[in-house]
């Protein structure tokens, strides 16, 4: 990601001027995605025990 830009706009120029196409993208996306609601999920489980 660029530093200071977290929004999904900003990021995706950001990989557009690179060469990245929209599906990289996406399928980037999604896999942060996933991977970040996994580690709420388990942040979840580790605050009820």
């Amino acid at each position: 990601m660029v530093a200071g830009g977290n929004t999904p706009v900003t990021a995706t120029g950001a990989l557009a001027s690179t060469g990245f196409s929209s599906a990289t993208w996406y399928a980037a996306f999604a896999a942060a995605a996933l991977i970040a609601a996994g580690g709420a999920l388990s942040a979840l489980r580790l605050r009820r025990l």
